[in-house]
């Protein structure tokens, strides 16, 4: 698999306190990458330093085939792009005037991919307005377009949807989506709102406390997420026979219970195991969310 993003052993350290200790992480080409973790883990601290914002205390950090110690590491950059907490934006002027300072900054030769970029971020409809106009999603969306100037192989976005309300958080998650898809962008999102990264990430890190907990791929969560029965009888050979009888896909935890991935017909189920003389004591449906899989994770519930 081929990595726009890995660091190995990446460490911040602020006199006593480590921000990140021991980061290694791994952002495939092409994916929607899922950084994990509540306020203060971290996040934040590792996008400010793979951007070059700050240095890292210990460890490296390869971006786009290019090592930070390396002197291409400069230009690896520029094919990189990011929007860091809050957008930074000129409230007196609008959206192209905006855009059209970035490439300024960048050195952009030309402004002819700003009308462009202006619509696809769905801005078009507003653009001859000042920002100081604008509401706080429309702003966001404005930062992406910010970010999309140079057209950047590689995306990272601190907290895209955090403050935004029910409308706004949809066109960003759509953006993203829209990004990744059509102009394939590999995205690196951080956030602590679980119910909307799962919507769109591909892959997933799950930092806390500055330490990088597990690292997967969408499928392996759904999988470890999937809607299923847990069910307690007896004995679950008999059980595992009858479910066998039902051509029902089952998973044996223990020598009482099963979790069941389909819905069987109870009165079927349950004399089948009659016949096999075995009693059915709880059925009970469970559907684990990303937000409880991330808790079970760092080890339950923890005060800030």
């Amino acid at each position: 698999m081929e990595y726009i993003l890995t660091t190995n052993s990446l460490g911040k350290k602020y006199r006593h306190f480590h921000a990140l200790d021991n980061i290694s992480l791994h952002v495939p080409k092409g994916s929607i990458y899922g950084l994990v973790g509540k306020n203060g883990a971290g996040k934040t601290t590792l996008i400010r330093v793979v951007c070059g914002l700050q240095e890292p205390s210990t460890g490296e950090y390869c971006l786009c085939s290019v090592k930070n110690t390396d002197a291409g590491i400069s230009k690896a950059r520029r094919r990189v792009s990011a929007l860091v907490e809050t957008p930074a934006l000129y409230l007196d002027m609008n959206a192209y005037d905006n855009l059209k300072q970035q490439c300024l900054i960048l050195g952009v030769p030309s402004f002819d991919e700003i009308p462009q970029i202006i619509k696809f971020v769905g801005l078009e409809g507003a653009k001859k307005k000042t920002v100081r106009n604008y509401s706080l999603g429309m702003k966001q969306r404005l930062g992406i377009a910010i970010a999309m100037i140079g057209n950047p192989d590689f995306i990272l976005l601190d907290e895209p949807i955090n403050g935004l309300d029910p409308q706004g958080i949809i066109e960003v998650r759509e953006l993203i989506l829209k990004l990744n898809r059509e102009r394939q962008v590999t995205v690196l999102v951080s956030s602590h709102i679980l119910d909307e990264l799962s919507k769109i990430a591909t892959h997933y890190g799950f930092l806390n406390g500055g330490h990088l907990v597990k690292e997967t791929s969408a499928e392996e969560i759904n999988l470890a997420c999937r809607k299923c029965a847990v069910v307690t009888v007896s004995d679950v050979k008999g059980l595992a026979l009858v479910l066998d009888e039902m051509k029902i896909e089952y998973e044996v935890v223990s020598d009482t219970e099963a979790k069941i991935y389909e819905e069987p017909n109870i009165t079927t189920l349950v004399t089948g195991l009659l016949k096999h003389n075995c009693e059915l004591i709880s059925y009970q449906q469970k559907n684990e969310s990303l937000e409880n899989y991330f808790i079970n994770l760092i080890g339950g519930v923890q005060n800030e």
